[in-house]
């Protein structure tokens, strides 16, 4: 069997290695001309952590874990409302693994290294899917034949938009912004300093003594960044949370162009097929839960792992292969969207009200209702079967 995978980023690695283990010849087709070692800080959770610890990677994902030992929630201001232990999250979901998105990227990238061919600088430019096979054009002049092609491409997917459509991405009606700055923050080492706003929400996360890599949720409705550029981000940090305290403003104003800047709409992808013929969507480009739902890695990791397995389940009819594959991962997806769609009231609300109701929650909610509205949060994770 011959696959084609379009995109190297999370799932499309974590497909390679599964599917080379399998004795699968797989191609990776990256337009990037190189693997950057960026990304934002994550905390991959439960099925995810499962997952890693299955493909072999636990030891290679914990050497790069950067511990923390939960989150503290403040007004804007800097007022405490909340502690949060991660040991109780861990009890939950059975662990939580912190580090960079980048680090998990990396033990990916280290795994496939040398098994997987990996064609960066390369794209698909045409593709013509057929009973028997996918005629494939790619950018760097080679045209060949695969038993299927996989999508793992990103949200706004070309592989979804030639062989599935247009019109699948659902705007949230807000933005997200991920930095890592080098500045004198001054934070508890320990702890994510989160600072909830009506309709925004900053966190502060301490990589080191002089590291600190922030996330921002930012509600539409106003003004955006100029461009993506370090400054303009920073210009639009500084006036949009101009009335958050010290630490937020002060990290806000060490960015500078030696900064990691990521900043993109929130952005849902809902196609009602996932799979046609011999082509499928993987990752983000098959269900992006959003960044609001925590688990879009832990989504990718097990997507993969589902579409590896029915493909060694069903060696000889891909088509049969794939649509087991959508049928397992499709619910899992729809639960994690759900669980962003609830986040989404929680972080982006403009309301005075809403945002004082919520802040009072946080602050006089007994420990036992919490865990169980988190336990409802993360129902998504319970719920799925292990990968």
């Amino acid at each position: 069997m011959r696959v084609l995978v379009s995109g190297a980023g999370i799932a499309g690695l974590s497909l390679g290695l599964l599917l080379e283990r399998r004795g699968v010849e797989v191609v990776i087709a990256e337009r990037a001309r190189r693997l950057e070692p960026l990304g934002h800080y994550i905390g991959l959770k439960g099925n995810g952590v499962r997952t890693v610890e299955r493909m072999g990677l636990l030891d290679a994902c914990r050497a790069r874990e950067q511990r923390l030992d939960g989150v503290r929630f403040h007004t804007p201001s800097g007022r405490l409302l909340r502690e949060n232990r991660a040991t109780r999250l861990e009890r939950e979901l059975g662990g939580v693994l912190f580090f960079r998105r980048a680090d998990l990227h990396a033990a990916l990238h280290e795994a496939v290294a040398g098994k997987v061919e990996l064609r960066l600088g390369t794209e698909v430019q045409a593709l013509e899917a057929g009973p028997e096979r996918v005629e494939v054009r790619l950018s760097d002049g080679r045209s060949e034949a695969f038993d299927a092609l996989i999508g793992a491409d990103g949200v706004r997917s070309p592989t979804r938009a030639r062989v599935f459509g247009s019109g699948h991405e659902v705007p949230l009606g807000g933005r997200y912004i991920a930095l890592t700055v080098e500045v004198d923050h001054g934070l508890d080492p320990r702890f994510v300093a989160a600072y909830l706003g009506r309709g925004q929400m900053v966190g502060l996360i301490p990589i080191g003594p002089r590291v600190a890599s922030p996330f921002v949720y930012h509600a539409d409705g106003g003004e955006q960044p100029a461009s993506r550029s370090a400054a303009d981000v920073r210009d639009f940090l500084l006036r949009a949370c101009g009335d958050f305290g010290a630490p937020v403003r002060r990290t806000f104003e060490a960015i500078d162009a030696s900064s990691y800047v990521f900043t993109d709409s929130i952005t849902m992808v809902r196609p009602p097929r996932i799979v046609k013929g011999r082509v499928a969507l993987l990752g983000d480009a098959a269900a992006c839960p959003t960044f609001l739902s925590g688990m879009g890695s832990a989504l990718a990791l097990q997507g993969a792992y589902h579409l590896a397995r029915a493909l060694e389940e069903h060696p000889g009819d891909v088509p049969a292969a794939l649509l087991r594959y959508e049928a397992g991962i499709r619910p899992i997806a729809a639960r994690y969207q759900q669980s962003a769609w609830k986040m989404r009231g929680f972080v982006l609300g403009r309301s005075r009200v809403r945002a004082a109701v919520r802040d009072a929650a946080l602050a006089w909610m007994p420990d036992r209702l919490f865990v169980r509205e988190a336990q409802r949060f993360y129902a998504a994770e319970r719920a799925a079967s292990p990968a």
